[in-house]
């Protein structure tokens, strides 16, 4: 399989590795490409994967027999398709990682997370669960998550009475970028941190409902098992229409109140308590497509939007761009912040055609820092610039006026006033630019031509007037 092939007939493999027995319909095929770079020739390696379950099925220890005392069955079906460009090694090889490597290492994570899901469900709501299924992923395109996110089904029983339930299964991704260099960054071990301790830290400080999902189950190896919110009819907001005016009012809101118990939350914290380690510091900087790459594609794009005088600015500050935001002085603001508040990681619910709620998920990128960064990301990603040239004051006034009143409320003895926040923002204008030149592109995919790529660069350049208009830059 090292070999580089050309021919589009489907193989069928079968293999026992232990305690699993893969079945794999593989084919390459030749595909003219649009990449980031221009067109590519590339050689496509397709896949669909399906994993059984080996000896002792979902309950390492435990016969499946049938047995009245444990009728969960024996066979874990997963199913993934996954396509590659070749690279090297015939596509054999990503990142240094095979792929039957990867796909083989996140079935023993899901095989754990299943486990221990049901050991947790059983006990927490004194059920028997009689079976498990797992759905193929549920990342669409350009979700852009740095974990596999999977649907488990099973069915349990209540009270003699059958019953259906659904979860999320969210596994960290040996693909998503060097597994090695993300661990690294603390982002697996700082999620589990949020749902185990942190967030419902924040719910007793506030006396609130939860804003997250419900955590099941969790793995040595940081994979999750979660609520699954479509269940309580939450949705996702739509990554290429944004977010209308309610969306985004609820969810400011939602980010205030967040951002108030965060700030509560560090007052409470001693110099030597365990949770400094995951937010008390910004992460390292991940280093994926060369972000100098990026930019420069980012001008050749907009180019033919911007005025000559714009255009020639943003040559001028492609080093402050690619540059790490600097932190300001410890009197500033400082709150936990989500570091990735956009529509993907928003679920909204509606009452009567009402947005009445909004919950959070995805938390690897939180820590402490500065509010303006968690809003600048938002702007730029989930509102649309129509939106914010119109409502920017009215929005920027909500989320100061819930903020104050939540730091009021839980007696933090701090407030935070416009022209704090006006300046916090210009401050981080170079947090302001890598969102709109490179985070955006690459949440957006931008680069092939269609909807997505058109979209983004009308946005991006009335972005970049309306910051030169504010005197942002």
């Amino acid at each position: 399989m090292s070999e580089k092939r050309s021919y589009s007939t489907p193989r069928l493999l079968e293999q026992s590795v232990a305690p699993h027995r893969v079945h794999i319909i593989e084919h390459f095929r030749p595909e003219e490409r649009h990449t980031h770079f221009g067109p590519q020739s590339l050689q496509v390696h397709e896949m669909t994967l399906r994993i059984e379950a080996g000896a002792g099925g979902l309950r390492d220890g435990i016969a499946l027999n049938g047995s009245e005392d444990t009728v969960v069955k024996d066979v874990l079906i997963w199913k993934v398709t996954i396509k590659e460009a070749s690279q090297r090694n015939g596509c054999n090889d990503f990142l240094g990682v095979s792929w039957k490597e990867r796909k083989l290492s996140e079935s023993e994570d899901l095989k754990a997370a299943v486990n221990q899901f049901i050991k947790n469900y059983e006990a927490t709501y004194s059920v028997k669960i009689t079976s498990c299924r797992v759905d193929d992923d549920v990342v669409k395109a350009g979700d852009n998550m740095l974990s596999g996110i999977t649907r488990l089904n099973f069915d349990y029983k209540e009270h003699r009475k059958s019953k259906s339930g659904r979860a999320i299964l969210k596994i960290p991704s040996l693909a998503a970028l060097p597994y090695e260099q993300l661990r690294k960054t603390n982002m697996f071990d700082r999620e589990v941190h949020f749902y185990e301790t942190l967030l419902p830290r924040l719910y007793e400080l506030g006396q609130c409902k939860p804003f997250a999902p419900k955590l099941y189950a969790v793995t040595e190896a940081k994979a999750l098992v979660l609520e699954d919110l479509s269940v309580d009819r939450y949705t996702p907001g739509n990554r290429l229409d944004q977010l209308d005016l309610d969306q985004s009012r609820i969810s400011l809101n939602m980010l205030a109140t967040y951002h108030a118990l965060g700030y509560k939350y560090l007052q409470t914290l001693s110099k030597d308590d365990s949770s400094w380690s995951l937010i008390g510091s910004v992460q390292p900087t991940l280093v994926g497509r060369p972000k100098t790459e990026s930019f420069n594609k980012f001008l050749t794009m907009i180019k033919p939007h911007l005025t000559p005088a714009l255009y020639d600015k943003m040559k001028g500050l492609e080093a402050e761009t690619l540059a790490n935001p600097k932190i300001k002085e410890p009197e500033s603001m400082t709150v936990i912040i989500h570091g990735d508040y956009r529509t993907n990681n928003i679920l909204f619910k509606y009452v009567d055609n009402e947005v009445r709620e909004v919950k959070i998920i995805d938390w690897q990128l939180s820590k402490e820092a500065n509010p303006a960064l968690d809003l600048i990301y938002f702007f730029v990603t989930s509102v649309p610039i129509k939106t914010v040239e119109s409502h920017d004051d009215e929005l920027l006034n909500l989320y100061l006026e819930t903020l104050n009143d939540k730091l009021g409320s839980l007696e933090t003895g701090r407030s935070y006033s416009k022209q704090e926040l006006d300046e916090d923002i210009k401050y981080y204008k170079s947090y302001f630019l890598k969102t709109i030149c490179i985070n955006w592109q690459e949440i957006m995919r931008a680069g092939k031509p269609g909807e997505e790529t058109d979209k983004y660069i009308s946005s991006a350049a009335k972005w970049l007037d309306y910051l030169e208009r504010k005197e942002i830059i």
